[in-house]
């Protein structure tokens, strides 16, 4: 009975012996520290790259309505909302310069995180509006006309010219209708004193240079109206030569650009 007991504390005795030395093993450390941090290697990319792209698939975010937002406005919103903001710009006369125009996709649109979102800036004059004619109006109600389209009366004054509109209805205007101007510019006004009692031949200005012309009739108390290139020649008239108007009586002229042959 003695012997298997030695041989057994024998065995117990190398195996203990075996596993020192094998701890002992710096090759034995430095692989294991290899293995380790090869997993932990794996593991933050499984967590940090792998993981985030298998929670987030068909996952969308909104797509924040930009539009008459600023550019820079309109980047961090997108940034706000994981999106990246893609810039171009276009000139567009009567639109906000420096705003956003245009968006795509849409506001409300619904994309992945990270998506690109093109917007569209104006990189137009400051927003213009066109001249109503006001002509023939109360001077009492011009300022309400004008500023519902953005735009105030200037300077307002007795007409020198004689004309057939009523007192204080605006006879002329400056500048005229369907010009486009600036939002907010001011309309320089003249009203009438009232029709005229005198009358006054109409003189034959034709072949005249247009500003000829109007120099001629305004010098007789009437007023011109060109039809044509306000540089050329008239080429005809109404009412015609000869013709008795009442002062203030307005004469269309036709004219031709000055290089056309008649």
């Amino acid at each position: 009975m003695t012997e298997p007991v030695s041989e057994s504390l024998s065995f117990g005795r190398r195996a203990l012996d075996g596993t020192l030395r094998f701890l002992r093993n710096r090759y034995f450390w430095g692989g294991l520290g290899v293995l380790i941090v090869i997993g932990l290697v794996a593991y933050l990319m499984f967590d940090r790259a792998i993981m985030p792209s298998v929670t987030r698939h068909g996952v969308a975010v909104e797509v924040p309505d930009v539009m008459e937002l600023r550019p820079e406005s309109a980047d961090s919103t997108l940034k706000a909302a994981g999106l990246q903001m893609q810039q171009q710009t276009l000139r567009k006369l009567n639109l906000p310069r420096n705003m956003v125009i245009d968006q795509r996709p849409p506001g409300g649109s619904l994309v992945k995180p990270g998506r690109s979102i093109y917007v569209t800036v104006n990189t137009g004059d400051t927003t213009t509006v066109l001249v109503p004619s006001v002509v023939g109006r109360s001077r009492r109600d011009v300022g309400g006309l004008l500023a519902e389209v953005g735009l105030r009366a200037g300077t307002i004054q007795q007409d020198s010219i004689q004309s057939n509109f009523p007192q204080d209805a605006i006879s002329r205007q400056r500048p005229r209708a369907q010009t486009r101007v600036p939002r907010g510019s001011q309309i320089r006004l003249w009203y009438s004193a009232g029709p005229s009692a005198e009358f006054v031949l109409v003189p034959d200005v034709s072949g005249l240079p247009a500003s000829d012309a109007t120099g001629r009739l305004r010098a007789l108390g009437l007023r011109s109206v060109i039809l044509g290139p306000s540089d050329g020649v008239v080429r005809d008239q109404g009412p015609t030569a000869g013709t008795t108007v009442r002062e203030g009586s307005e004469v269309r002229l036709r004219t031709r650009a000055a290089t056309e042959s008649q």
